[in-house]
């Protein structure tokens, strides 16, 4: 019988940018990411992201999606908006270097955000449509939701034990904040996939994930430390990036994947 070579064992979403993921046994995909996948953000007062980059605490904030609604809490707080709910006409936010359209979700929220974090702050949901993949890793044009730069995050977990036995102390694989994990194979494989199946649905690498300070953020504490940046540069920097995932782009309309599925590659870079 047939052993597939990778198994899918973790598919996680993050529906407020910066803020804690969410485990699926099941996720929708779309060229955009997964269904919800970083649809909301914080911006400051300029209409500039906020991320765990400039706000560690973000890692704490818990959300949930339960039918129609997202439950985001915060120590003993908690506030609920609906997954469709807006206010005011769409404006310009800066992700990096993009400014897609975004609406506001309501005032009330903006007011209970800002008093958590001490600062001006609102959230805000993306306009579907208004920012797109880079242009030069794919031939079509394809939607971008506000995740930094590409739909999806993919990582081995034979990659995170050879880090892992190389830090002082081992680091779970919620630091690299990844949408697809799979087991089996050596330590970075995923940076010699080019396309590839997971059940019937085709992908593509764009490129390997150059990483930031989030990785040094305790994602259950918010402690931010120099690991395992500090290790990871000794070994995997490429043209001054530290690398570790792949950033990927999904090549299907529309389909799910499931905990359990297969990762057959097709063609290898």
């Amino acid at each position: 019988m047939f052993e597939p070579m990778y198994i899918i064992t973790q598919l996680n979403i993050y529906p407020i940018k910066g803020m804690s993921g969410i485990a699926l046994n099941e996720a929708h995909i779309s060229p955009s990411g997964f269904l919800f996948d970083r649809n909301w953000m914080l911006v400051d007062k300029h209409l500039e992201f906020i991320s765990q980059r400039n706000l560690p605490e973000m890692a704490l904030v818990k959300v949930k999606i339960q039918g129609d609604e997202v439950q985001v809490s915060y120590k003993n707080d908690q506030l609920t908006f609906g997954v469709q709910e807006a206010i005011g006409a769409p404006m310009a936010v800066k992700v990096w270097d993009d400014f897609p359209l975004a609406l506001r979700v309501n005032e009330a929220i903006d007011e209970q955000i800002s008093q958590w974090f001490e600062r001006e702050l609102s959230l805000v949901k993306i306009v579907q449509g208004s920012r797109e993949i880079p242009k030069g890793y794919i031939e079509k044009t394809y939607n971008l939701s506000l995740a930094d730069g590409f739909p999806y995050l993919l990582i081995g977990e034979s990659s995170l034990v050879d880090l892992n036995q190389r830090l002082p102390e081992a680091i779970s694989m919620n630091r690299f904040r990844p949408n697809i994990v799979f087991s089996r194979g050596e330590a970075f494989v995923e940076d010699t996939f080019n396309e590839f199946l997971i059940g019937s649905n085709r992908f593509k690498m764009a490129k390997p994930c150059a990483r930031c300070n989030v990785t040094t953020i305790n994602q259950e504490t918010a402690v931010q430390s120099k690991e395992p940046l500090a290790t990871l540069a000794k070994y995997r920097t490429v043209n001054n990036k530290v690398m570790f995932g792949a950033n990927v782009i999904a090549l299907n309309e529309n389909g799910s994947i499931s905990i359990g599925d297969a990762v057959l590659p097709l063609t290898y870079k």
